[in-house]
């Protein structure tokens, strides 16, 4: 591996390399990088003109463990689409739509979500959700739980929690 970095230099080359998949949540290190990920960046960093990752995340991970690299790491934003601003009635009426005619919701959610479409326009209530994005790896319970303590904490709202049907 070494060599690429090496005949790449000698050309005259930058060496950039992308990680798509950098952890920052594991228990394994004190950076929160798998144990594997850590090793591999101890070494090729010296050997790259530049590293990408892909979250905020990742880069702290990243810079905790390798302060001295700090410069040499980038956040590439990647499916975050620009959108032209409308308001918060259209984005929920958009929302809805969306979820009308998704397929995999069960006919009963979908006459649910109907009969209490009002509420979602309502001041007094808070939409929690990731629909679309949210996989049993990564524990939707965890947003059910996070739509009880903002119940708990703000008892005159009603507060909807969308997710993705697994």
């Amino acid at each position: 591996m070494v060599s690429i970095f090496l005949i790449s230099r000698k050309r005259g080359n930058k060496v950039i390399s992308t990680f798509h998949t950098i952890h920052f949540e594991s228990k394994e290190t004190e950076s929160g990088m798998n144990k594997k990920e850590e090793n591999l960046l101890k070494d090729v960093l010296p050997f790259l003109d530049a590293i990408t990752v892909f979250t905020d995340g990742a880069y702290q991970a990243v810079t905790r463990r390798f302060p001295e690299y700090k410069d040499k790491v980038v956040v590439l934003r990647h499916g975050v689409h620009l959108y032209p601003s409308i308001s918060q009635e259209e984005a929920m009426e958009r929302l809805l739509g969306y979820l009308l005619n998704q397929e995999n919701i069960p006919l009963v959610q979908r006459e649910r979500l109907k009969e209490n479409y009002h509420y979602f326009f309502s001041p007094e209530t808070i939409v929690i959700g990731n629909v679309g994005f949210i996989t049993l790896g990564k524990d939707p319970l965890q947003l059910y739980r996070l739509g009880q303590l903002v119940r708990a904490k703000l008892p005159f709202y009603r507060v909807i929690v969308l997710t993705t049907p697994s």
